[in-house]
């Protein structure tokens, strides 16, 4: 579900009028009356603020929890990425000392047998680099 996101102004209007809502309640000095006109006259529109906040627990927190955590499956794909990440790293420097142990055992760049393994690793580095750019990895 998309939602109209609250501005950083509003949400600072809201949590100002909430804490003075909170003052207020706690420690009372005006009369009902003016009370309400107080309300009236001075309450920002919540209801933005309030169900934008409710759709992001509704659709990003662990309804298990007591406090705002991530639901599980966020946890698992946030897990996830960091792996692919890891693993991308890995692979480049893997690829790194396959292209350095291939010129440091003897053969130069005119030998052709070495440029093919070096082109070989080009090409593997740049096919890894091509599925996760595509994937939307960074």
């Amino acid at each position: 579900m998309k939602v109209a996101k609250a501005d950083k102004e509003e949400w600072e209007k809201v949590m100002r009028w909430v804490h003075a809502l909170d003052e207020e309640l706690k420690y009372p000095e005006k009369s009902d009356d003016e009370f309400g006109a107080w309300v009236r006259t001075t309450a920002p529109c919540l209801f933005r603020v309030v169900f934008g906040y409710q759709i992001l627990v509704d659709n990003a927190c662990d309804p298990d929890a007591d406090t705002l955590e991530f639901k599980p499956e966020i946890v698992k794909a946030m897990d996830a990425y960091e792996a692919i990440d890891a693993a991308k790293t890995e692979l480049k420097r893997a690829i790194a000392i396959l292209i350095d142990d291939a010129f440091t055992a003897g053969f130069d760049a005119d030998n052709a047998g070495v440029l093919g393994h070096y082109d070989g690793f080009a090409r593997a580095e740049a096919a890894i680099e091509e599925c996760f750019d595509t994937k939307g990895i960074p």
